[in-house]
C-alpha cells in the first residue's frame, strides 16, 4: 500500500488498519507493507495509530472482537522471528497492542523500517500475521521500486487525489490487482484474481476459471 503526500490520510489510515489486521493478517491479499511519502509520514503514522488502537484483540467468537488468534503456535513463533529479525536490522516498534494471555495470539505490531539501511524479512516475505512494516520514501520512483522488490505481486493499493499520477504508478507496479484509494483486501469474483511471480499462475474468477477448465477446439472449413 502506497500513501502519497496528497492522499486523504484519514481514509488511508482506516484502509491500512483493515487491510493489515483483518483475519489477524492471515489473508493472501492482506496489506503486507506500507509505503509512505516522507512529507506525510509522521501525520499518517499518528492517524494509523489511532485507528489501530480502536481495534480489540480477543475471542474470535465475540461480536466485538476485531482481531482474533493465529492459526497455530508455530505461526506465533514465526511472527516473533519476523519482529526480532526486523529489530536486529535497525527497525523500531511504533505500536503494539496487548493480547490475551491464553491462545495463539501475537500482539498486532507496527514497525518503522529504514529499507535503505537493511532489508529485513518483513519487507521481502509474505507475512501471514499481524506485523505491519512502515517504510518512508522520498519520491514516487522509490515507492515503485520498493513495491516491486519482492518475489510476490498479488494486490497493491495507491492513495492519492491525483488519478493520472495513480495510473502512472499502477502501470509500473507488478501486481495482479491495484486498488486506487481503497484497501488491498477488496476482491470481486467476477473479475480476474491472481498475481505476478510467486503470487500464482493464471487467474481465478467466474469467467477466468471457466476458460482455464475449457478445452479449446478449432474447426476450420474450406468452402471452395
Amino acid at each position: 500500500m502506497i500513501v502519497l503526500e496528497d492522499a486523504d490520510l484519514a481514509k488511508a489510515a482506516r484502509a491500512a488498519a483493515v487491510g493489515r489486521f483483518d483475519y489477524a493478517g492471515q489473508y493472501c491479499n492482506a496489506t503486507k507493507r506500507l509505503v509512505v511519502r516522507r512529507e506525510v509520514a509522521d501525520e499518517f503514522s499518528k492517524a494509523l495509530a489511532e485507528e489501530i488502537k480502536r481495534l480489540k484483540v480477543g475471542d474470535p467468537m465475540a461480536e466485538d472482537t476485531d482481531i482474533g488468534p493465529l492459526i497455530s503456535e508455530s505461526a506465533v513463533r514465526a511472527m516473533k522471528e519476523y519482529v526480532d529479525d526486523a529489530l536486529a536490522s535497525g527497525a523500531r516498534v511504533v505500536l503494539q497492542l496487548p493480547v490475551p494471555g491464553k491462545g495463539f495470539y501475537f500482539p498486532p505490531t507496527v514497525l518503522r523500517v529504514d529499507y535503505k539501511r537493511s532489508s529485513p524479512r518483513v519487507l521481502r516475505e509474505e507475512v501471514f500475521g499481524p506485523v505491519f512494516p512502515i517504510v518512508v520514501v522520498d519520491d514516487d520512483d522509490e515507492a515503485v521500486a520498493l513495491a516491486n522488490s519482492t518475489e510476490y505481486g498479488l494486490d497493491a493499493s495507491i492513495f492519492t487525489r491525483d488519478f493520472s499520477r495513480a495510473y502512472r504508478l499502477a502501470s509500473r507496479i507488478r501486481a495482479g490487482t491495484i486498488m486506487i484509494n481503497d484497501t488491498t483486501r477488496l476482491r470481486w469474483d467476477n473479475l480476474p484474481f491472481g498475481g505476478y511471480r510467486r503470487s500464482g499462475i493464471g487467474r481465478e474468477g467466474v469467467r477466468d476459471t471457466m476458460m482455464a477448465m475449457t478445452e479449446v477446439k478449432v474447426l476450420a472449413i474450406n468452402l471452395t
